[in-house]
């Protein structure tokens, strides 16, 4: 597929009606609500394996800054607010695993 930055990809329904998706530009495509509210669908569940190399960027928490922990962060509890949710939450990931992770502070 050719560049696809900032397109929109609409997805019909037989039934009628749809979705027109959004991309901000990075590979992830979203339906926009009110005022630009993201919306997001649960379709199914998913198991995916974390990267041993995994990177995952904390922004939850203005007051503190940015905090980057990785893997073994997990493990040995350094990381103990698992509120990751559709809206503050991005990943990525290459061959099934998860390489790295986002969490935004969401007011």
């Amino acid at each position: 597929m050719d560049n696809l930055d900032n397109a929109t990809l609409a997805i019909s329904l037989e039934e009628g009606g749809g979705f027109d998706l959004f991309s901000d530009g990075g590979g992830v495509y979203y339906e926009a609500g009110f005022n630009d509210v993201k919306n997001w669908y649960e379709v199914g569940e998913a198991t995916l394996r974390v990267s041993d190399e995994l990177e995952f960027k904390n922004n939850i928490y203005p007051e503190k800054g940015e905090q980057i922990f990785y893997a073994d962060s997990f493990l040995v509890g350094e990381v103990t607010n698992y509120n990751f949710t559709p809206h503050n939450t991005t990943i990525r990931t290459e061959n099934g695993q998860i390489v790295f992770m986002e969490r935004i502070y969401t007011p």
